[in-house]
């Protein structure tokens, strides 16, 4: 007997190696069920054709055997089983599927549950893809190129796009859950952190809004907004200040620029928006300037408009209108003037800044008189008051309420 009939006699007799006439090959097997497969009580390692999965061309697998009928069999080692799965795809990708245990018995799966539990997978185009073999559709990670995207729950995801072309960061969330946000927050301090960058370009095309409504009363808002200096919580006292506005305050006056974190309930302000209100307080300013001076331009004959003070009484037919005092005030102020006697009528009306004529106070009295204002009867803010005298406009002063 040669040598290579002595070998297999001893290998036969020992059940250490088993080579089958289809091909497969067992170590500490006498049924190999696939090319290669090393077998105690379930099996180590098996390596074999995995051409039914996907495009797949090959597999190794640990306690995961490939079955000529098509099933992936688990073996169990008495108390639990389980399996991970490494398969080749033919257009170069690696993908690796893990199984969890299910019980103390053998367990078989279908290659559509190994394919749902491919987990990573490695491909040509330079990705790295988890959760699924098919990227990007339900995955978690996902890197392709320069892009990844992250999925930290069902509502948002958030993507960062690294490419050369168009780099860019972006979230999507459930529209239940409002609007997508990227916070950049230092959970160790409790504070938000600095942003730098050359320029921050917003997003302003006619065709992305809806809803669109001019800005109205923007003066009187902006009267009521309070500006502050502090230090953020953390600095030391010798710390550059900072500055801009409180939130809980600006949230009385302009609501919808001030939002509250679900998470920390901290607030914060939108202060990109105040920018609109300002212009439009700029305008609304000029507006009542250009009048005014278009009024006291107005060559009016009949009646000769002055601001001197009481003392121009000298001339009888001259009318005037004094600054009110006090100046800014909360409860009650008082606004001389000067109705010539010739008049045949003269009233003090009180504006607001958009020019809404708010009060008519009726002069009875000729000469030297004054009207008593009760803070009471109105809004704080700033307002306009003229006087009228034979249906023109005498002068027009500005006096401001307060809390």
């Amino acid at each position: 007997m040669d040598f290579i009939s002595q070998f297999m006699c001893i290998v036969a007799a020992q059940a250490q190696l088993k080579v089958l006439s289809s091909g497969n090959v067992g170590i500490n097997s006498t049924t190999p069920l696939s090319s290669f497969q090393i077998y105690d009580d379930y099996t180590k390692v098996a390596l074999g054709s995995a051409n039914s999965i996907t495009n797949g061309i090959s597999y190794l697998g640990f306690n995961a055997v490939r079955q000529s009928n098509g099933t992936w069999l688990s073996a169990n080692n008495g108390t639990k089983n389980g399996a991970s799965i490494i398969y080749g795809d033919l257009d170069g990708s690696i993908n690796f599927a893990t199984i969890a245990s299910t019980g103390n018995s053998n367990q078989t799966y279908s290659n559509s549950t190994v394919t749902a539990n491919t987990m990573v997978k490695f491909g040509t185009y330079c990705y790295i893809a988890t959760g699924t073999n098919n990227p990007p559709g339900g995955i978690r990670n996902f890197f392709k190129g320069w892009k990844t995207a992250f999925d930290n729950g069902t509502q948002t995801t958030l993507y960062f796009d690294l490419s050369n072309i168009d780099p860019r960061i972006w979230s999507t969330r459930n529209s239940a859950s409002g609007d997508p946000q990227i916070v950049f927050y230092n959970s160790n301090t409790g504070n938000y952190v600095d942003i730098k960058a050359r320029s921050y370009l917003l997003g302003s095309d006619a065709s992305l809004k809806q809803n669109i409504e001019a800005i109205t009363s923007a003066t009187e808002k902006i009267i009521q907004l309070q500006p502050v200096s502090f230090n953020w919580n953390g600095e030391q006292a010798h710390h550059a200040k900072s500055y801009g506005f409180i939130a809980q305050q600006v949230e009385q006056v302009l609501p919808d620029i001030v939002f509250t974190d679900d998470t920390s309930h901290l607030k914060s302000i939108n202060y990109i928006a105040i920018i609109p209100y300002l212009v439009q307080a700029f305008k609304e300013q000029q507006h009542h300037i250009d009048l005014l001076n278009a009024k006291i331009t107005n060559d009016n004959k009949s009646t000769q408009i002055t601001t001197n003070s009481p003392s121009s009484s000298e001339n009888e037919n001259n009318a005037y209108l004094i600054q009110n005092t006090p100046n800014p005030f909360n409860t009650k102020t008082i606004i001389r003037y000067y109705v010539p006697e010739p008049a045949t009528s003269a009233s003090l009306m009180i504006f607001n800044m958009q020019g809404t004529l708010i009060k008519t106070y009726q002069i009875n009295t000729k000469k030297d008189g004054y009207t008593e204002i009760n803070g009471g009867e109105m809004q704080p803010g700033m307002y306009l008051y003229s006087l009228i005298i034979d249906g023109i406009e005498i002068d027009t002063k500005r006096m401001i309420l307060t809390d």
